[in-house]
């Protein structure tokens, strides 16, 4: 049985066109690859020296925070009108009730309670309290506030 002529034609030229169609798609396939492959590798590495400096500024603030806490104390606790408001203002045998207004009345307290704001907004800090050996708290940075915790 004989094709015609044009079905011939068609398939001489299939046999050569198929294999280039192949070929130019594995070419494509593996160039893409390549190029998509570099591409993940250079955001990953974008992605992974930012994620260091993040991490390594985050280790130093911690560092910085933590080192600024422990001084918080060592700070108050050198400052020489707060030791003498904890001494002259121990324990206190009033009702419980009573020691707030008591604390408020005193001038040195409210004076001291002011310090302890300004001290506590130049630090960043929300709450101040001092306490005395009884465990009452004698002076506080908010002390401008209705519940402010003096005397309890």
């Amino acid at each position: 049985m004989q094709f015609p002529k044009w079905l011939r034609y068609l398939a001489r030229h299939l046999l050569i066109i198929i294999p280039l169609l192949v070929g130019w798609g594995a070419v494509v396939h593996y160039a893409g690859d390549q190029l998509v492959s570099r591409r993940i590798q250079s955001l990953l590495a974008s992605q992974n020296s930012l994620l260091n400096s993040q991490a390594d500024a985050l280790r130093y603030n911690l560092h910085q925070s933590l080192a600024f806490l422990h001084a918080l104390p060592i700070h108050f606790a050198l400052d020489a009108d707060l030791i003498t408001a904890v001494r002259n203002h121990g324990a206190i045998s009033t009702a419980p009730k009573e020691k707030p207004a008591l604390f408020l009345t005193k001038p040195e307290l409210v004076a001291l309670s002011e310090a302890l704001k300004r001290e506590g907004e130049q630090f960043g800090l929300d709450l101040v309290l001092l306490l005395n050996a009884v465990g009452d708290c004698i002076a506080t940075s908010n002390i401008d506030t209705k519940e402010n915790g003096t005397g309890v």
